[in-house]
């Protein structure tokens, strides 16, 4: 899947009009974050890790800060979580890497703060928490009972990447590519939600 391929498939996801996916998708370009060159069937694939940021790019509430909430959110770090120490998640954007490489039987929920400065990703029966905030790993490696209320006072926006939306992604970005693609990253809908609609 080329990223205009991949546009399409957002517009459709998350309900963002084409221009503003393109205006999201910029600054990808610009630094060169995502390949982009020929058009047409000699476009250049993406690979997950490219996704994944393209995916972070819809996170802010607005196109005009895309860029910014891009880069705090793609370096989000896991909280280890407690019960699950074999689970090894680092930075948020590899973590999205395999989802889109794996799919929703591994990732079933990505949902990440419309400020980009936490996110949660369910997978393997877990709830993990990721976050830039380093008194949340100390709260955790002195409470672990307190893994899961990570975040749960947030008031904010948050984006919801659910099972149906992770798979339409998946299927497309593997779609037609060489074996091992997946074990190269072992690396329905799309919408912003409220507090009170998570779960």
């Amino acid at each position: 899947m080329n990223s205009k391929q991949l546009e399409r498939l957002l517009t459709r996801l998350s309900g963002y009009a084409p221009g503003e996916i393109d205006q999201r998708m910029r600054p990808l370009r610009a630094h060169e974050l995502i390949p982009h060159g020929p058009v047409g069937r000699h476009a250049p694939d993406l690979e997950p890790l490219h996704v994944a940021l393209c995916l972070l790019a819809l996170v802010a509430r607005r196109a005009s800060d895309a860029g910014p909430t891009l880069v705090r959110a793609m370096s989000l770090r896991c909280i280890p979580h407690p019960e699950a120490l074999d689970v090894k998640f680092e930075e948020l954007a590899p973590a999205i890497a395999i989802a889109v490489a794996l799919g929703p039987s591994v990732v079933r929920r990505i949902e990440v703060a419309a400020d980009g400065r936490m996110a949660w990703l369910d997978a393997f029966d877990r709830r993990f928490h990721f976050t830039d905030n380093p008194a949340a790993f100390d709260q955790v490696a002195l409470h672990p009972e307190s893994y899961d209320t990570q975040g749960a006072s947030y008031l904010g926006h948050a984006i919801v990447f659910g099972t149906g939306a992770i798979e339409r992604i998946h299927d497309e970005a593997t779609d037609d590519t060489e074996a091992g693609y997946a074990d190269r990253y072992a690396g329905a809908t799309t919408r912003h939600v409220k507090k009170k609609d998570r779960r």
